[in-house]
């Protein structure tokens, strides 16, 4: 089952124990996906718990993929 439920910027950055101003770069990058609307950006929770997983990996492997 596929989670479409979206969270703040905020609660995403909380959850990947990010800064704010880095969880930005990374939806103006395009390496967290995101919507932005009416000026909020809004995260699905399936793409911070796949960010999140692949930071654990990356760090699992001796690589910091923050």
């Amino acid at each position: 089952m596929i989670n479409d439920e979206e969270i703040t910027a905020v609660e995403a950055a909380r959850r990947l124990n990010v800064g704010l101003d880095y969880l930005y770069s990374l939806l103006w990058t395009g390496k967290l996906s995101g919507r932005k609307t009416n000026g909020r950006w809004t995260v699905s929770v399936q793409a911070v718990e796949e960010r999140a997983r692949a930071r654990k990996e990356g760090l699992a492997n001796g690589t910091n993929n923050h």
